[in-house]
């Protein structure tokens, strides 16, 4: 039982590595560079659209106030 108990954590272990060491290959990639960066210009995007939301309505805030 126990040497089969640590074939099993020792098979998931080199699973768990190979899918992170795939991962961590493919980051690097020019596709998978290409991908990061669409998804930070995209919440680049998004934040500054949150941004100008936020002054908008606090400069409404501000005149309503006043």
């Amino acid at each position: 039982m126990s040497r089969a108990l640590w074939f099993a954590a020792g098979a998931s272990v080199g699973v768990y590595a190979m899918t992170k060491a795939r991962r961590a290959a493919e980051a690097f990639t020019p596709d998978g560079l290409a991908d990061r960066l669409a998804g930070l210009s995209a919440g680049l995007r998004v934040f500054g659209d949150e941004v100008r939301a936020g002054m908008a309505e606090k400069e409404n805030d501000l005149r309503g106030h006043t």
